[in-house]
């Protein structure tokens, strides 16, 4: 007889890995057509491009927290790999997002609750400039031992500082790399870095946006339709309210996952497009959000 219940995918290390090694490619030939078109203006594009793959970073970032890339203590390692060239602090960012999965937009979420009153407002937060004075505010505090609530240990708190200066010594290696090869940092790393914040925020602000409002099912949480391009580099982060409903399920099985559930009435938006115009529409007929 059919299995009509059959076991949850296990983490793959090789499909891991495989997937690794063609976004890490994927940046190098971008950065290396940066650096060849550099300095005419569409250079740009591909600086972008990388731009996009870090942003990327986070979601692999995010897998790890739920082990799901290599299904144990890999996945520590794992996750403060993909993080520090993006400057965040895995520890906090694994401890904060376990509370926000236990409270998925009601009170007690660690992710807090986004309301745009106005164009310029969504515009501004969207820009990802808020991004880094947060970053870097974040690594003050956990240098003077103040932690969001999820560092709720003194085991937690050593991680969260052994993160923090993991990060600094990054910065520091890729500023002397700076002094060393200007122009290439630039255009391979500080660029991308600078403009990566925006297509996080671009990928993420659809998951649970207005959906806290009293009487909204768990978990709370959208499903976005979207390419294969944009599905591989970004873990399939796509498919978040399946992820919330079934958080160890690796990033390749999300997709099998979200046609074969088809009993579930989570809301689904056609594309991050859409969603993004959309919202811009009701803001510019001054509907609050």
């Amino acid at each position: 007889m059919r299995d009509l219940n059959p076991p949850a995918p296990l983490p793959s290390p090789v499909r891991t890995l495989a997937r690794a090694t063609v976004i890490l490619a994927a940046y190098a030939v971008l950065a290396s057509a940066a650096m060849v078109i550099s300095p005419r203006p569409w250079a740009a594009l591909p600086v972008l491009g990388c731009a996009f793959i870090l942003s990327g970073c986070l979601n692999a970032g995010h897998d790890c927290i739920h082990q799901t890339h290599f299904g144990g203590r890999w996945d520590r390692v794992a996750g403060a790999l993909w993080c520090t060239p993006i400057l965040v602090n895995f520890t906090i960012y694994r401890r904060q997002h376990l509370i926000h999965h236990r409270f998925s937009a009601t009170e007690g979420d660690s992710e807090p609750r986004i309301r745009f009153a106005s164009l310029s407002g969504y515009l501004h937060a969207q820009s990802g400039l808020g991004f880094w004075g947060s970053i870097f505010r974040r690594m003050v505090l956990t240098f003077r031992g103040e932690f969001p609530a999820g560092i709720n240990s003194r085991r937690w708190a050593r991680a969260a500082r052994r993160d923090n200066l993991v990060i600094l010594l990054w910065l520091a290696g890729c500023g002397a790399a700076t002094v060393w090869q200007t122009r290439t940092m630039f255009i391979a790393y500080w660029g991308p870095l600078l403009f990566y914040p925006a297509f996080a925020l671009f990928f993420s602000l659809a998951e649970h946006f207005d959906l806290a409002e009293e009487g909204t099912p768990w978990p709370r949480a959208r499903n976005i339709r979207s390419n294969a391009v944009v599905r591989f580099f970004q873990w399939h982060a796509n498919y978040h309210a399946v992820h919330h409903r079934h958080p160890a399920l690796p990033a390749f099985a999300l997709h099998s996952a979200h046609r074969a559930d088809t009993a579930c009435a989570d809301p689904v938006e056609t594309s991050y497009l859409a969603f993004h115009l959309r919202l811009a529409l009701r803001l510019i007929r001054r509907v609050p959000m």
